[in-house]
């Protein structure tokens, strides 16, 4: 049992989702329902792909906005806000594929990597990185300070496991046994303590062959994040397979 199942096993923390609407470059949510959102895996991928507001009222309406719930007044937050939470969850992604590729000797993910350091990770470090090994380590430390950024402030408690039952999974912890329990102020901070548990645990992701955004890999044979991506990329060859060999009159 993975430590995010058993982590949403432990005390419930609730959270807010809606019917959500883009208005005035504000996405907010109306009759809000509570759920628990560590009871679901894949908010990190689903937050990096909102590039659009459409797609930020979709992953609003599945799990909320990243910073109002039960304890806010309104119900609602600029989209250029959740815009840049988006890009840095981009950038950190392709980040640890980076990372992941790089110490596979893949010399794409080594030239991305410096390419990367070249535009970003250089000013927080004073000595440049002088091999692969140093920047592959550099740019492990770059991922733990991003992470522990957002992850800042974030309490910890303890629960019995024993408190109560599972409903999804009808799982029923036993006297006894106890459990970690984080307490993230807002969504963000689930969406970055999922993310910080999966590199801890062993970080499984790919680049997407369509879009070029990572997505978490569950079958060794994808190549792309969805479906929509596949038939792009289908129509995309078969487009330019027919402009190169086209039909003669």
């Amino acid at each position: 049992m993975d430590v995010f199942l058993r982590a949403s096993m432990a005390e419930p923390v609730d959270w807010l989702r809606g019917f959500a609407r883009y208005e005035d470059g504000y996405i907010s949510i109306d009759k809000p329902e509570r759920f628990q959102p560590m009871a679901h895996r894949g908010m990190v991928f689903d937050l990096a792909h909102v590039t659009t507001p459409a797609e930020a009222v979709e992953f609003a309406s599945r799990f909320g906005l990243l910073w109002h719930g039960p304890e806010s007044e309104a119900l609602k937050e600029r989209f250029e806000d959740w815009e840049s939470e988006a890009t840095t969850l981009r950038v950190l992604l392709r980040l640890l594929v980076a990372i992941q590729d790089g110490i596979a000797g893949e010399p794409e993910a080594l030239d991305e990597l410096r390419t990367t350091w070249r535009d970003f990770m250089a000013k927080h470090f004073e000595a440049p990185a002088e091999s692969d090994g140093e920047l592959l380590t550099a740019a492990s430390v770059l991922v733990s300070w991003i992470v522990n950024e957002k992850l800042a402030g974030m309490e910890h408690g303890m629960t019995a496991a024993c408190q109560w039952e599972g409903q999804a999974r009808g799982v029923r912890g036993e006297p006894g046994v106890w459990r970690l329990q984080p307490r993230p102020k807002n969504l963000l901070g689930f969406i970055y303590y999922e993310l910080a548990l999966s590199i801890v645990e062993g970080f499984h992701a790919r680049i997407c062959e369509g879009c070029r955004t990572a997505f978490r890999v569950v079958d060794q044979r994808q190549r792309f994040c969805s479906a929509t991506c596949a038939n792009r990329a289908r129509y995309r060859r078969w487009s330019e397979k027919k402009k190169s060999h086209p039909a003669s009159n």
